[in-house]
Formats: structure tokens, C-alpha cells, sequence
């Protein structure tokens, strides 16, 4: 290759580049990033499933994400590992509806119904990602609702109701259909979990332990 060849070459590879860099987006763009952190594991809280008209217990481990803000909320059901992303925009449908949950349970104002879509606190779409080991499936366009339930001891559960939606990577497949029940005092504790001042007192400590 002669010289004049390989400076021409070299010469539009230097333009593709500068023009890939300057146009990637910085993540530090994003209002929702928080900071330059990999996900952490900021506890675990208990919840319930029931599984064949019997209510079972279940761990919820729970990841953040401080560079887009992002709450994971990871269970086993049945066979699948079930990875629920909760945004920022989410997480304050979430807050409403705990909000109005709580104050109906302390005015003791709710009543044992079905809950469906119309009576649900909120109607939204999720991300969810599924499989043994909790990947391998992913949908953008999952149907989660905010409600309450009465279970098998009649008294309310806060639920977290998710429907089924397609699967992106493998076609005609879709996520499993699960539903997450909060007692009063487990409610607290995700709620308190999830807050905004926990968790950016969580990314000022991670700068703090990581800072020269």
C-alpha cells in the first residue's frame, strides 16, 4: 500500500472517529444519571406469591443502578428469575399509590374487591427481563399496575400486578404473569428502600469511599 493511500485512509478514519466521539452521548447528560457506578445490591425485602391458591413467602433482592437511577427488584417464580426495572418515573407511581394505600388502610376505608385495571391505583408499561438465571428474555412492554388484595387471611396486600408482555429477543414468547403482595410493614420497608434520599445517600457514599 503506498503512502498517499495509506494517509487518505488514515485521514477518514480520524474523521469517523472524531465524529462518533463528539456525537456518543455522555451518560452525565442524562438527568437521570446519579453516578458513574455499576449496580449495587442495596438490600432485600420480603413479599409473597401465591402459587396454586397457596401464599408463599419470597425474597426480593434489590439491585440500584446510579447511572440511570434505576431500581432492579430480582424473585425466583416457579422456574424463571424474574428482574422487574423500576425508573425513576415509576418509582413515583409507586409512591402515590402506597401513599393512598396507607391512608386508606389507617382510615380503614378499604373494602375486599377483585382488583382490575380500572380499580388500580396506576396502569404503566416495565421492562422485565426472565430465565433461569434471570436473563436470556427481555420485554420493554410489560402491563404493571399498582392495587391492593385481600388474601386467604383476609387482610389487604399492597400488589404489584404484572401481565404478561412480548418477549424482543425470542419471537412469540412472553413474560410470565406474576403477582407481588406487601404487608403493611414490608410495604415500609421497600418504601423506605426506594426513596430518593436513600439512594442518593447511597451514590454520595460510593463517592465518598471511591474519592483520591
Amino acid at each position: 500500500m503506498s503512502h498517499k493511500i495509506f494517509y487518505i485512509m488514515f485521514c477518514i478514519f480520524g474523521v469517523v472517529l472524531f465524529f462518533s466521539c463528539t456525537s456518543a452521548p455522555n451518560p452525565q447528560d442524562d438527568p437521570n444519571f446519579l453516578g458513574d457506578f455499576d449496580p449495587v445490591q442495596i438490600g432485600n425485602v420480603m413479599a409473597s406469591t401465591v402459587s396454586f391458591g397457596s401464599q408463599k413467602s419470597k425474597e426480593i433482592e434489590v439491585f440500584f443502578a446510579p447511572r440511570t437511577n434505576t431500581i432492579h427488584l430480582q424473585l425466583r417464580d416457579t422456574i424463571n428469575k424474574i428482574n422487574l426495572s423500576i425508573t425513576k418515573d415509576l418509582r413515583t407511581q409507586f409512591f402515590e399509590a402506597t401513599t393512598s394505600f396507607a391512608a386508606s388502610l389507617n382510615e380503614d376505608t378499604l373494602v375486599n374487591r377483585k382488583p382490575t385495571k380500572k380499580n388500580a391505583y396506576s396502569n404503566s408499561k416495565c421492562t422485565i427481563e426472565w430465565g433461569i438465571t434471570g436473563s436470556g428474555h427481555l420485554t420493554n412492554d410489560a402491563q404493571i399496575s399498582f392495587n391492593y388484595k385481600y388474601l386467604d387471611d383476609n387482610r389487604p396486600y399492597f400488589m404489584i400486578d404484572l401481565k404478561s408482555g412480548p418477549d424482543t429477543i425470542m419471537e412469540g414468547a412472553m413474560s410470565p404473569q406474576t403477582d407481588i403482595y406487601f404487608s403493611p410493614s414490608q410495604l415500609e420497608d421497600l418504601y423506605t428502600m426506594l426513596s430518593q434520599e436513600n439512594l442518593q445517600a447511597i451514590v454520595d457514599e460510593l463517592k465518598e469511599r471511591t474519592a483520591y
